[in-house]
């Protein structure tokens, strides 16, 4: 919620440099967006193929949501429109995504169909550039307020569904359920629930998926201090799913909400804490972790170079093997502070890189047309070279109805100084690094 904002100035980009990192890309829009949609609030990429959610949608009814795709990274086109077709008021239908190769997952956390926000999700595939419903599989023991789809991750023919929600080990301890695809039918396999559930504990929050290793994360885990965060790691022998691993933070603190976001890419997690204070109050931070034979071990921790309170660094994540971006939605550097009630949060991205077990800062992404309450960052996915973030609060087509960015890490040119007014035709707006 932006209400009260005040006035707001768009930024130019005078004097800023491309450091080493990604060339700017198109800023996507939804053909039909319109005030409150939030598109962008929830993104995904798999090679050329492209989701953004817009939960806010109302087509079918407030906040019924909708789900635009897109393809072919250079021009990015919309290939559609996706609605649940069961669509009602609320369903908030693209809160959550996740796409690889042709199939698309999303999440309706506000469905109704198990009773009152028990949740939902659809499975959608696509041929040629038509996309069409697989399957809406339903949770074995689904109830109202499981938030059931609330988060979705899916890899080959495995999917993943946190429920945060759920009540096995008391209120909202949460739980997460596996289902594989057999055919076009996708069928619940698992129901996964951590060895020390305890209520309010929040499993299932966000889910990360890559083969036979799934992480689950408990951001209101009290491990080390109420709402420090944990996050779960699950192994599959066969069809049987087994709890590998609990990883906390080395320097886990009260509120942190370690497991806000987390992200795999084989032997690799990484997992945000958007209210760690190492900068300021909730400046936020993100941890690295590596799995050597069934062990993992905390290999870095992460902040950004110009880290300040109210940050929220860390609030999402993405990892493609050597390669991090992490969403600061709330950082405020892109935005010229001017009249009374002026406020910032128009966000940012940062995209880290590996190099033996060092992980160090590449670039900072902002939007060249940044203007307060964007929350740029809310969102991010990267798959091999290409990065999207979304900003759900942009007003590209109404206000708060949101935007996309795209960014090729592969087309990055070092030490280009940029002079002059490089805000460009809103139609053809790309990204800015800093």
């Amino acid at each position: 919620d932006r209400g009260g904002r005040g006035r707001r100035r768009r930024v130019r980009g005078r004097g800023l440099r491309f450091q080493q990192g990604a060339a700017p890309a198109p800023k996507l829009t939804g053909s039909l967006l319109g005030d409150g949609h939030e598109f962008g609030a929830s993104i995904a990429v798999s090679a050329n193929k492209m989701a953004a959610g817009a939960a806010g949608d109302d087509g079918a009814g407030a906040d019924a949501g909708a789900v635009y795709v897109f393809a072919s990274s250079s021009p990015w086109a919309e290939q559609g429109r996706l609605t649940a077709p069961d669509a009602e008021a609320g369903d908030k239908f693209g809160a959550s995504v996740s796409i690889d190769g042709n199939t698309l997952a999303v999440g309706a956390p506000g469905d109704d169909d198990l009773g009152f926000e028990s949740g939902a999700v659809w499975l959608y595939t696509v041929t040629g550039s038509l996309w069409s419903m697989e399957h809406k599989p339903p949770a074995s023991d689904g109830a109202a307020g499981d938030s059931f789809w609330s988060a979705v991750s899916i890899d080959g023919e495995t999917l993943l569904v946190g429920a945060f929600g759920q009540d096995p080990s008391g209120t909202l301890s949460g739980a997460a359920y596996v289902f594989v695809r057999t055919g076009s039918s996708w069928n619940q396999k698992a129901k996964l629930e951590p060895a020390d559930g305890t209520a309010i504990d929040m499993f299932g929050s966000a889910v990360a998926i890559d083969g036979d290793t799934a992480a689950t994360a408990s951001p209101g885990d009290s491990d080390g201090g109420g709402m420090s965060g944990s996050v779960y790691v699950f192994k599959r022998a066969g069809t049987l799913w087994t709890q590998e691993a609990k990883l906390t933070a080395s320097d886990a603190a009260a509120s942190d909400l370690f497991g806000l976001s987390i992200a795999i890419s084989g032997d690799t997690i990484a997992v945000g804490a958007a209210s760690n204070d190492d900068a300021g109050s909730a400046s936020g931070s993100a941890y690295v972790f590596k799995r050597t034979g069934a062990s993992w071990s905390e290999e870095a921790k992460l902040v950004a170079a110009d880290a300040s309170p109210a940050d929220q660094f860390g609030s999402s994540v993405s990892i493609t093997g050597d390669t991090i971006v992490v969403g600061a939605y709330t950082t405020d550097d892109t935005v010229e502070q001017v009249g009374e009630g002026a406020q910032g949060d128009s966000g940012s991205g940062y995209v880290f890189r590996r190099s033996g077990t060092t992980w160090t800062q590449q670039s900072k992404l902002t939007a060249v047309d940044a203007s307060a309450g964007d929350f740029f960052g809310k969102a991010v996915a990267v798959d091999v070279n290409i990065v999207a973030i979304g900003a759900k609060g942009a007003d590209a087509a109404g206000d708060d109805s949101g935007a996309a960015y795209n960014y090729n890490l592969a087309n990055a040119s070092a030490d280009i100084v940029v002079t002059g007014d490089v805000s460009p035709d809103p139609g053809a707006v790309g990204g800015v690094l800093t």
